[in-house]
């Protein structure tokens, strides 16, 4: 990169990928996987940077701001919270693939399974992080609002919030699987249900939302990863990077890798019409 001294603007001439989620998050893997498809398509070395923060909002806010001679990228969630001026800030290039959270209870709480949880009756609280695309808990509270109360806590982070159910200061919290199975291995929480139709890889015993038959009102209540593009990246580089992207998820070896990250494969207005598909989510 080099230095506009009249002005202090540092222009950059890397291109680089950010993920709107930290290191060792539940999209880790996958930005590592974006980065490495996105070398060899645009065939020069793509630098990783994390900016997590604010569910989202840190990373877009950062590649709104980057001024860059060479295409600016992210990965992270559809914040449907903000997701119109989202797509205004930042330019969707591809949905990703749909991941499964999974629901998980303090150790506090006392229940083991999702079916004692609700055999219980009790009132527990559940945490959303602000801006987050954890909005299952609201459509499960819907659904099981006759069978069990659920109070509603606002968080600024994920991270906090599951420090607050480890302490026990929360009753439930919302999690990507890969990083709540090393907490559940010891015992700092307990995890007690998959929010998808398959059940995760890494907790293969946990029950998902097929298992127990309990459908969601709509896909709004799904964790979508996208990829980003700054506006000022050529509209010929996002149509080229979309096209191999479908090439590579619909092909075996994209199936094999998303099927070990537990992520199922986007769909296919994601895949060709992702604007098209925001704004449908959101209206």
């Amino acid at each position: 990169m080099f230095l506009l001294l009249s002005s202090q603007l540092v222009i950059a001439s890397e291109i680089l990928l950010v993920s709107s989620h930290g290191q060792g998050g539940g999209i880790h893997k996958h930005a590592l996987q974006v980065q490495t498809l996105l070398t060899e398509w645009l065939n020069e070395p793509v630098i990783l940077e994390f900016k997590p923060g604010g569910n989202g909002i840190v990373g877009t806010q950062y590649v709104r701001a980057r001024v860059s001679t060479k295409p600016t990228f992210m990965i992270g969630a559809l914040q449907y919270e903000f997701a119109m001026d989202q797509s205004q800030d930042i330019v969707p290039v591809v949905e990703l693939g749909v991941l499964n959270p999974v629901i998980y209870a303090s150790p506090k709480l006392g229940v083991k399974s999702w079916s004692e949880l609700i055999g219980s009756r009790q009132s527990v609280s559940y945490g959303v992080p602000i801006g987050g695309p954890l909005i299952y808990m609201d459509g499960l509270a819907k659904h099981l609002q006759h069978q069990i109360q659920l109070r509603e806590v606002s968080y600024k982070s994920s991270g906090q919030m599951t420090t607050d159910v480890i302490g026990g200061h929360l009753d439930l919290g919302t999690g990507t699987p890969n990083v709540i199975a090393p907490l559940a291995a010891t015992d700092k929480v307990i995890p007690l249900l998959v929010l998808g139709n398959r059940r995760s890889s890494v907790l293969p015993n946990i029950p998902c939302i097929a298992d127990l038959g309990i459908a969601f009102p709509n896909d709004r209540y799904k964790f979508r990863t996208m990829l980003w593009a700054s506006p000022s990246t050529d509209v010929n580089v996002i149509e080229s990077i979309r096209r191999n992207y479908i090439r590579w998820v619909t092909s075996a070896e994209g199936q094999r890798v998303l099927d070990s990250l537990d992520y199922d494969i986007p769909s296919k207005q994601g895949l060709t019409q992702p604007a098209d598909m925001i704004k449908k989510l959101v209206r």
